[in-house]
């Protein structure tokens, strides 16, 4: 690498004068630490070392004696509104609507001062532009495309109107007026924004500059400070920095410095080079630099995604080094490229991070976002005399389950979280927050009753909850140290997240990111506190999320780190006056390097232009110039850009310049994405001693003994074991929840269950039922016991509120599910008509007996929906809501784990028949029964009603012993038999099911297998 810039000028000093009485100063901080490190290092004597600091600092020591502090962003924005206020009168709107385009208004008033614009001229010009008549205008077409677009007209008569619109033209309390009267008081309010600065002993960094030109100007050289004023590596400059040069020169105290010595700057098309050539013509520097005249080794990286940059950021770096950089225009590559260090990178001290970490990624950021928008979709409605307001049922779930919260409050989420599905509301009342820890998110206030004092009540709210946030991530984090520690002994138990203070916190601990950018939240808010007691300007909820977010726009927490350790990570404004030997560029795509730029502004292009302001034309050189400086001494240099399509794909205009004007030999190289294969993972448990303990568990013990509380298999549970036995191990031996999580909208469980519950309300035990007491039920009954089941079920509700009207999705359904029970209704009509009445033996009841097959005896539980009679026949009925087939093979019925389809509903139903027959009390032993019928009734199709099993229908004659018989019955049970000993035997593991089996799709415990 040539000799860096730095160094060059270092050298130049030491080795000709005094530094002693000197200043040194830089566009930016991080080229004046590393100067100073340069300075330390290069010095052979014993001297004081120089002033070093940037140009921003330099302004501050030109302005020390003035008694004005510069403001806060919202004291600007807020300031700026109180003059455009007083300008406006009746035709101001209100702050909630200025402040989104406010900032605009503040960045213009900045950049006027900056460039020592005079503003009533500029807007005076502005104005008279617009009422230059529009005569030339002779397309028709042109005409109406401007008259339909702008609703202005542009006939031969009136065509001044298209750029001279008057109050006559437009009411005043019409956008366009207000529109108007606004762009004929900017220069008014700029002039009142300076007067309200100035009253309130606030400054804007442009008037700033002004005031230490003024300061310079008028101040002699004798009076500056300094013997000697060294300007080193600056671009392009404001008109007020134009103008403390040119002072400081002909005081005769000042030496410029510029790093022009890339060869890309002696091409005149590289935007550029016209722009330092000027800088170094009207400041020439105290001696030329030395010239490069080695050629890099340039390679270009194509890489499919942002992850696969961050992994090939290290490429052609082995080892640690200062004169290494990593540079990413692109800043949210940083996380990243964090997360993938090289085995050589062996801490954070060897990566030397200086771009800072920008608040905007933060959780606490993306947390309050959620709440902006919360507010922002917020409704109010009146109960009564009073107004609630109510939140989108959707964003506070999304707030809920946002993982800082779910970390920190883990208890206040979990029962909110119940609430809400409990309720099954889409608006969710800011009343179910009242008492809740989460409540500052969702405080509120009503629009017309809207004062300061409101707003910094709310700000205070939100405060407290981030300092609360903050007590409790320190307690979480200092917990899992301990819990992680080599050394951990912590028997302290299971604490649930909340029950913690400062005493419990490790004070020894360094600061993590996630509370630093928390502490810097809760900084913000006061700032926003004070801004609004001192400027007096009550906001909306909405309007102070959109204050916060201006304020944590441009915020960074900066890493700590040491210019002379470790591989130097930062973006393109860090790079400013540094030289390095290895760059690695990541973003390397056009839009990013360079960005993607538009100056917002009320000033026309051509106006910045003319009036020396930056324009896009300035921005596109100055990052021309950064980029060419950065690569203009390096030895080597990497460029990677992003070929995804969640990008603009396209590569930087840089690199095609570097190779076409340049006339570089590039390198490139066509990254792929390599894909790797994770096997299947099979997991078996094998263990006799499991399977005894599993055995003893289902087969010990009186299952009819309430007090010892047996467990049982089920129809359900071995459903599962067929489906697949490693399913079973953790649902019923690890006793691990299967539950489906909590929906807010009725599931297929919940809508099948008030079916049966209505259903079940009709076929009480021992009742007789006719075609006459079906109809009644239909008739009179069935909608109020619906909704009953409904509040009940869905809504969770008891005792008198289960009267309550349904509302909501429950409504919507109410038709569905009353279509499901009649239909079910509708076939025992038919059956009674053709058999007589039905008597029910029983509905919903729960059976637990020691269930014989073959030689096991295993505790064994059932519950059928519905037994009755009709004539001599028992009919055993499952109701269904679902897809159940109604017909079905016996051979696939107890084939474990396969990928076959079981039908699994009328296995049911025959395990259903031989545990009734083998009760104490059941309808066979009273001898009025000679068959059973076995069905499952389908409420979907009702003509699909039945059940066969190879064709064969599932009707059984009883025998003397009272035992169901018949072939099919008998093959069942032997089928069971074998069942029954594989869930047993020790030699038999637990298994996964097939890999393509559908069963996967519905399974909870997919994490642990993997499928």
């Amino acid at each position: 690498m040539s000799t860096p810039f730095l160094s060059q000028v270092a050298q130049f000093y030491i080795n000709n004068s005094d530094l002693a009485d000197t200043a040194f100063v830089f566009p930016n901080r991080r080229s004046a630490l590393q100067f100073r490190h340069i300075l330390k290092k290069t010095l052979k004597r014993y001297t004081f070392l120089p002033e070093i600091m940037s140009m921003n600092d330099f302004v501050d020591h030109a302005t020390r004696h003035t008694d004005c502090i510069i403001a806060s962003p919202v004291e600007i924005l807020f300031i700026a509104f109180k003059a455009y206020k007083e300008c406006m009168g009746d035709n101001a709107g209100e702050f909630d609507k200025f402040a989104y385009w406010g900032q605009l208004l503040v960045n213009d008033f900045n950049d006027i001062d900056m460039n020592l614009v005079d503003a009533n001229d500029l807007y005076r010009n502005l104005k008279q532009e617009r009422e230059i008549v529009t005569s030339y205008i002779e397309d028709d077409n042109l005409k109406n495309a401007i008259n339909s677009i702008l609703n202005i007209s542009v006939n031969d008569k009136d065509d001044d109107k298209f750029w001279k619109p008057r109050d006559t033209d437009y009411n005043n309390d019409s956008v366009q007026g207000k529109f108007i009267t606004l762009w004929n008081q900017l220069a008014n309010i700029y002039n009142k924004f300076g007067e309200i600065l100035d009253h309130h002993k606030l400054t804007t960094q442009g008037k700033l500059y002004r005031e230490a030109l003024r300061w310079i100007e008028n101040t002699p050289a004798a009076g500056l400070g300094f013997s000697r004023i060294v300007m080193v590596g600056h671009d392009a400059l404001t008109t007020s920095e134009m103008r403390m040069f040119k002072a400081l020169q002909k005081k005769g105290v000042a030496h410029f410095w510029w790093d022009n010595a890339a060869q890309a700057f002696n091409c005149d098309t590289n935007p550029a080079s016209k722009l330092i050539k000027a800088m170094a013509e009207a400041f020439p520097a105290p001696q030329k630099l030395e010239e490069i005249d080695h050629t890099p080794h340039i390679e270009v990286h194509a890489v499919p995604s942002v992850i696969g940059m961050a992994k090939c950021a290290f490429d052609g770096i082995t080892a640690v080094s200062p004169h290494t950089a990593i540079v990413l225009p692109d800043e949210s590559m940083l996380e990243p490229l964090i997360n993938s260090t090289p085995h050589f990178v062996k801490g954070a001290e060897d990566l030397n991070i200086t771009m800072g970490y920008p608040m905007k990624r933060s959780s606490i950021t993306s947390l309050m976002h959620l709440v902006a928008l919360a507010h922002k979709r917020a409704s109010r409605k009146c109960k009564g005399e009073s107004t609630e307001y109510f939140f989108f049922r959707e964003d506070v779930r999304d707030i809920l389950s946002h993982p800082i919260l779910k970390m920190a409050f883990t208890r206040e989420v979990m029962e909110l979280n119940k609430k809400i599905l409990e309720n099954h509301e889409f608006n969710i009342p800011e009343s179910l927050f009242t008492g809740s820890l989460l409540k500052p998110l969702f405080n509120t206030f009503s629009v017309e009753m809207i004062t300061t004092a409101q707003v910094k009540k709310f700000l205070h709210g939100l405060e407290e909850f981030c300092i609360d946030l903050n007590t409790r991530v320190a307690h979480t984090e200092s917990k899992l140290a301990k819990l992680t520690a080599p050394d951990s002994n912590d028997e302290t138990g299971n604490d649930e997240t909340g029950n913690d203070d400062e005493k419990s916190i490790d004070k020894t601990m360094p600061m993590t990111l996630q509370r630093a950018f928390i502490m810097k939240y809760t900084d913000v808010l006061k700032q926003l506190q004070d801004a609004v007691d001192s400027i007096g300007l009550p906001v909306h909820d909405i309007t102070v999320f959109h204050l916060i977010d201006r304020m944590t726009l441009g915020t960074t927490l900066p890493f700590g780190g040491t210019s002379d350790v470790g591989i130097q990570v930062m973006g393109m404004l860090e790079t400013r006056c540094l030289d390095f030997d290895t760059i690695n560029i990541l973003s390397a795509n056009e839009g990013v390097l360079p960005q993607r730029k538009a100056v917002r502004s009320f000033i026309p292009d051509r106006y910045r232009v003319e009036m020396h302001m930056p324009s896009m034309a300035i921005i596109d050189a100055v990052d021309s110039y950064r980029f060419y400086r950065l690569i203009g001494r390096a030895n080597r240099i990497s460029l990677f850009y992003d070929t995804s399509n969640n990008s603009g794909n396209e590569p930087s205009r840089y690199i095609e310049q570097l190779h076409k004007v340049y006339h570089l030999d590039i390198t490139r190289f066509k990254r792929t994405a390599t894909v790797v294969n994770i096997p299947e993972l099979n997991i078996s448990l094998q263990n006799k001693d499991l399977k005894q303990r599993f055995k003893d568990k289902y087969t010990a013990g009186d299952p009819t003994d309430e007090s010892q509380n047996t467990p049982c298999l089920s129809a359900s549970s071995i459903k599962e074991y067929i489906k697949c036995p490693l399913m079973f191990y953790f649902h019923h031996l690890m006793r691990l929840s299967a539950d489906n999580d909590m929906t807010e909208f009725m599931d297929s469980g919940t809508f099948g269950t008030i079916v049966h519950d209505s259903l079940e309300d009709l076929f009480t035990s021992n009742a007789k039922h006719d075609v006459n007491s079906i109809n009644d039920y239909i008739n009179n009954h069935l909608d109020k016991t619906l909704e009953r089941n409904i509040n009940k079920v869905f809504f969770h509700k008891e005792g008198d509120s289960l009267n309550d009207e349904i509302t909501g999705q429950a409504l919507i359904l109410f038709e569905t599910i009353k279509r499901f029970v009649v239909n079910a209704l509708q076939h025992d009509i038919e059956c009674i008509k053709e058999h007589g009445p039905i008597t029910t033996v029983e509905c919903e009841k729960e059976h637990k007996l020691k269930l014989k097959v073959g030689g096991t005896a295993f505790n064994f539980t059932f519950k059928a929906d519905r037994i009755d009679r009709l004539g001599t026949t028992l009919r055993i009925i499952d109701y269904k809501t679902g897809g159940d087939s109604t017909d079905g093979k016996l051979e696939k019925m107890f084939d474990i784990g396969s990928k076959k389809i079981h039908p699994l509903a009328l296995m049911q139903l025959l395990l259903y028949a031989i545990a009734y027959s083998q009760l104490d009390d059941n309808e066979l032993k009273k001898g009025k029964i000679d068959k059973v019928q076995l069905l499952i009734y389908k409420l979907s199709k009702m003509e699909e009603t039945g059940g066969t099993v190879d064709g064969t229908e599932l009707i059984f004659e009883v025998t003397p012993e009272h035992k169901l018989k018949g072939d099919l019955i008998d093959h069942f049970t032997r089928e069971l038999e074998n069942c029954i000993k594989h869930m047993f035997s020790p030699d038999e593991a637990f298994t996964q099911t097939h890999l393509d089996d559908t069963t996967c799709n519905y399974c909870h415990f997919t994490d642990f297998c993997r499928r």
